[in-house]
């Protein structure tokens, strides 16, 4: 149970609490999957994360395969 609890409070951080938020633990298992893989590929390619060009970009691959809600 702990680790649900700080699947879902990794996933809020970046939401308001008055925002609901539907998230599934497949779609938190698939977003920190997605991170890992996204940072192996930064780290890889020698890319800076922090750009500003790449934020929308990250978004974007954090939420591929994720189930519509």
């Amino acid at each position: 149970m702990t680790a649900v609890n700080v699947a879902k409070a990794i996933i809020r951080k970046d939401i308001k609490k008055d925002q609901p938020c539907s998230c599934s633990i497949q779609d938190i298992k698939t977003e920190l999957f997605n991170q890992f893989l996204l940072e192996r590929i930064f780290i890889n390619y020698d890319i800076n994360p922090e750009l500003q060009k790449n934020n929308e970009l990250k978004r974007k691959i954090l939420d591929f395969g994720k189930v519509a809600a």
